[in-house]
Order: structure tokens, then sequence, then C-alpha cells
């Protein structure tokens, strides 16, 4: 337990600054922000035995519910809660800061906050401005693979379950009937989900009648 309190400690004077000068707000070791209708999310997750960390970044459209099915709470978010997820990295693989003493941590902590401000910034305005995937992507362009959404800690059907959704909101029906229908297709067994795209392809057609 002292280990953690001693990682948040060090959040609080070494990274929590740094990333509330770019917007975010939190505390402990989840931070939040609201860009148009995406949320961003950092969260700091300490090694369970202590001596190293690595930060998580979550993603997730206010069109969309979160992972549990609850509608977004922009005050209490977390990032297990966000749909699209990945950790933040120097070379594009599974990273962790390690440390052995406050001085180390110290160190680890600013090298991560730096990286987030250097790398982790750039991949979420990447995804959050008008020209993202997620707002942009044809289905043709989808299932052929030509996009960047394979950032993501996610699946093929749950991508195109959140951008029809993101379609539904704004309007644009058929182009979510196009990605819900294509989800509702290659599902397979996860009989929760299906029953969920069934009903998001019947409110599209209903919206449309």
């Amino acid at each position: 337990m002292q280990e953690k309190l001693s990682l948040e400690s060090i959040i609080a004077t070494h990274g929590a600054p740094a990333l509330r000068k770019l917007g975010f707000t939190g505390s402990g070791k989840t931070f939040r922000r609201l860009v148009d209708d995406m949320m961003w999310v950092i969260n700091f997750q300490g090694n369970r035995h202590g001596g190293s960390f690595a930060v998580n970044l979550g993603l997730h459209p206010l069109a969309i519910p979160d992972v549990l099915g609850a509608p977004v709470d922009s005050k209490t978010f977390t990032e297990p809660l966000c749909e699209f997820r990945r950790r933040l990295s120097p070379s594009g693989i599974d990273y962790w800061w390690h440390y052995t003493d406050r001085s180390s941590l110290e160190i680890a902590v600013m090298d991560a906050t730096r990286l987030y401000e250097t790398v982790g910034h750039t991949f979420f305005e990447k995804h959050t401005d008008q020209n993202a995937p997620l707002r942009t992507l044809t289905i043709e362009e989808f299932t052929a693979g030509h996009h960047e959404l394979e950032d993501f800690s996610t699946t093929e059907v749950r991508t195109a379950r959140a951008i029809s959704l993101m379609r539904l909101a704004a309007n644009r029906s058929n182009e979510a009937l196009h990605f819900a229908e294509f989800a509702l297709s290659n599902v397979g067994g996860a009989s929760s989900l299906k029953i969920e795209l069934e009903e998001i392809v019947a409110r599209i057609h209903s919206t449309a009648n």
C-alpha cells in the first residue's frame, strides 16, 4: 500500500501540473479531458508488487455507452471503461517505467509525463480531430483494413459498433447501418453483443422510416 501511495504522491508533484496545463482534470492516478465529443483518459497503472508503472491511454466517444453499458460520467470516468485503449510507449510495444527509490520514481514519472506531452497528446489529437478515422472511414476502407485503428486494443466488431453509434448520433444513418450490419454479420457467438447490434440495426431502420 505504501508503494501505491508513494506513486500517487510523486504524480501529484511531478506529473499532474503538466497534465493540468494540457487541460486535464483529475487526481491520484487518473486524469481526464473532454475534447469536443471525445473523452481522453490517462491512467498511471502501478505494478501490484511495486517497482514499476505503466501509463494507459483511453479514448471514448460520448455518443456510445461505456464498456459496461452505462452513460459516460465526465467526472468519474476511468480508463478501463473506455472503448479504445492502448499503452503509452516510446516504441509501440508494452512499456513499463521502473524505479528503485524516491529519486528514480520522480525521474520515471517526469519521463512518462514528457512522453505523454510529445507522443500521447499527438495520438489523442489524431483520433479526435474532424479527419480522424473514427469520423471519416468508409465501410469499404474499414473492411479492407485501410485505417489506423489497430492502434487500439479492441476488436474489429466492437470498433464497427462504436463507429455505427457515432455515425447515428451524427445523423449519418446510412453509414451507421453499414457498420452495424458488418458488426452483426461478424459477431460470432457473443450473444449479448449480438442482441445489442440487432437493436442498433432496428433503431437505424426506424429512424430512416
